[in-house]
């Protein structure tokens, strides 16, 4: 494996532990830096299970599913998803795009439970007879989520589509770039939209920084060895390709080898 790609798995084992210690848990408030059912130290402010007969839902319980919420979209978005487009650039050898593919449906499943999470929130979670998705100060947060959701279910088959008709043409087809496409709009997205869930939650400044800190240092180096990538595809020799008993040139992908191997990358 290559040595960018392991630094980078050191870094994001140092910054999901940073995250979990970090997260903050409070709830949309007034602005002031506490959120609406916090104080400053993080605890409900209101001491005790009355509130949460008045409130109609369990603070205590809500903030802690809130918090692992956050964490999990932010190992999945800032963290896991930009390695494992790099492993599929930087790892030498055949099974690149296995690993690829494992590292990207690890962040696909983490994604899924923060959202299942998010959801569950909406529904437990009401100021009266109004649900979050109700207020329109926040519910970007979720409806942007969702959207990320639904639209990535379809990049394991946009990816499965690029490779087999890859290792079949050996250039590029439209699932190829579908799946380029999806993943470098859905990666930058989910990574806003997490920032704007710290924003709502009324996180604190030291860290809503550390969360941009990360998202700088892995995103300018998924960027950074993409376009590297993309600059050695095209000055690659073509490849010879035997399609239907003809003998046809076809571009040579990066780190190629023989076809079917690390061809199918993109």
């Amino acid at each position: 494996m290559g040595a960018t790609t392991l630094a980078l798995f050191g870094l994001a084992a140092f910054a999901s532990a940073v995250l979990a210690q970090q997260f903050p848990g409070s709830f949309p408030g007034n602005g002031n830096g506490n959120g609406g059912f916090a104080n400053g130290n993080g605890g409900n402010g209101f001491g005790g299970g009355d509130f949460d007969n008045i409130v109609g839902f369990n603070i205590q319980e809500a903030m802690h599913t809130r918090r692992v919420h956050g964490i999990l979209g932010t190992v999945a978005f800032v963290i896991i998803f930009p390695i494992g487009s790099i492993a599929m650039r930087n790892v030498p050898g055949r099974f690149a795009w296995v690993i690829h593919a494992l590292v990207q449906m690890g962040g696909f499943v983490l994604y899924i439970a923060s959202a299942a999470l998010g959801i569950k929130l909406t529904q437990e979670v009401r100021f009266g007879n109004t649900s979050l998705f109700e207020i329109s100060t926040i519910n970007f947060h979720p409806i942007i989520g969702l959207i990320i959701l639904a639209v990535f279910f379809f990049q394991p088959l946009f990816g499965y589509l690029h490779h087999v008709q890859f290792k079949k043409y050996g250039v590029r087809q439209i699932w190829s770039f579908l799946h380029l496409i999806v993943g470098r709009l859905l990666i930058p997205l989910g990574i806003i939209n997490g920032g704007l869930g710290l924003y709502i939650s009324n996180s604190s400044k030291a860290f809503k920084i550390a969360y941009s800190i990360l998202s700088v240092v892995f995103g300018i180096a998924w960027i950074f060895i993409a376009v590297i990538s993309e600059g050695r595809r095209s000055r690659q020799p073509p490849v010879a390709v035997v399609e239907q008993h003809k003998l046809v040139s076809r571009p040579r992908g990066p780190h190629s080898g023989s076809l079917g191997s690390s061809d199918s990358k993109i």
